[in-house]
């Protein structure tokens, strides 16, 4: 039961970074995807590749059936005790997440502390 409350906590925070995230790069809110595009610009540095390709796929409204995809296969799994379709759904489910969260990083915004 513990485990099984952890596994729908854990796809449930993985998905919820997923929306935020195509909400946030999609454009459906200009105002936030202008705040992300000034911060790029206030530390002098061009926008790189992957973040512009993410900002092109995130525009297509078909980009919504990940994390659709990842909740009705998620549950599934859950229903059918399918250990393994679970584990696997959140591990994708996470690269996503996190390829997502990739999209708005770029080591030249990084301030040297050193000197």
């Amino acid at each position: 039961m513990i485990i099984k409350a952890l596994f729908i906590i854990l796809l449930l925070m993985c998905v919820g970074v997923q929306g935020m995230f195509i909400y946030l790069l999609g454009g459906y809110d200009p105002h936030e995807l202008n705040k992300l595009l000034r911060m790029w610009e206030g530390f002098g540095i061009e926008i790189v590749p992957y973040t512009a390709f993410m900002l092109s796929i995130t525009q297509a409204k078909a980009i919504w059936l990940i994390p659709k995809l990842n909740l009705i296969i998620g549950g599934m799994a859950i229903i059918k005790k399918e250990w393994h379709i679970g584990l696997l759904v959140l591990v994708l489910s996470f690269l996503i997440a996190l390829a997502f969260v990739w999209a708005i990083y770029s080591p030249a915004m990084m301030i040297s502390i050193s000197g």
